[in-house]
């Protein structure tokens, strides 16, 4: 079907509605710190992640035909935009959203989604890897406190050693601080009291509680670093 929204909106129940609500402030506290951050590794300014983290969403309740596909902006997608705008500005990102929309559009009413059978899991995890080592050289001056103008792998971290004498102390620690807790958060979700089947209500509570502080890791620590700059 090609509107699947008239093939499951007439089955559409009222728990339906309130699970989808949950997950939806849930996945809401997740994307808006994300949303920044991948405005910034596009070089654009926040509020473009902002834009494109729910405009998207609000189109697929109509055309989207799974829930396993991420609507929105990504790392990667930052990381590709980032050339372009950095040149012409917020504009080019824009004009590549919408050539990027019409190319879609296109391969869907073509059903060339088969193509995507052709390309090799090797090729997409090389892309992958080196994408991450990429994004993370972006952001290290920004982890340091480093200001420098450099463009490219190699010259960003040679910048780096050039400069590190400068490194902010305060900037560096905040930094690694919530790459830790980050990270000890993520943990967190995987901590269970009690025994499946045998839970009480207060121990089930609990579970639910360190599974949405794990979910809601990101905006923690956006929220409690923004404090701890403000003062």
């Amino acid at each position: 079907m090609r509107v699947p929204i008239l093939q499951w909106l007439p089955n559409y129940s009222t728990n339906d509605f309130v699970a989808d609500l949950v997950a939806g402030i849930t996945i809401g506290i997740t994307v808006i710190p994300q949303a920044l951050a991948y405005a910034t590794i596009g070089g654009l300014p926040p509020e473009y992640g902002l834009y494109s983290a729910y405009m998207g969403c609000f189109v697929y309740v109509f055309l989207g035909s799974t829930r396993a596909v991420t609507i929105g902006p990504t790392a990667l997608l930052g990381l590709l935009t980032h050339d372009g705008a950095l040149l012409m500005g917020p504009e080019a990102a824009v004009l590549l959203a919408f050539l990027t929309g019409c190319i879609s559009l296109l391969f869907g009413i073509c059903n060339f989604g088969f193509l995507i059978e052709f390309i090799a899991a090797p090729v997409i995890a090389g892309f992958t890897t080196a994408a991450a080592l990429t994004i993370g050289t972006t952001q290290i001056s920004s982890l340091l406190g480093l200001k420098f103008q450099a463009v490219g792998f190699v010259q960003t971290w040679q910048a780096v050693f050039e400069h590190i004498q400068e490194t902010q102390t305060w900037d560096a620690v905040m930094g690694f601080s919530s790459v830790a807790i980050l990270l000890a958060l993520r943990l967190l979700e995987k901590v269970r009291i009690g025994k499946d089947g045998d839970r009480t209500s207060i121990q089930s509570f609990i579970n639910g509680a360190f599974w949405l502080i794990s979910v809601s890791r990101n905006a923690i620590v956006i929220i409690v670093g923004c404090v701890i700059a403000a003062t």
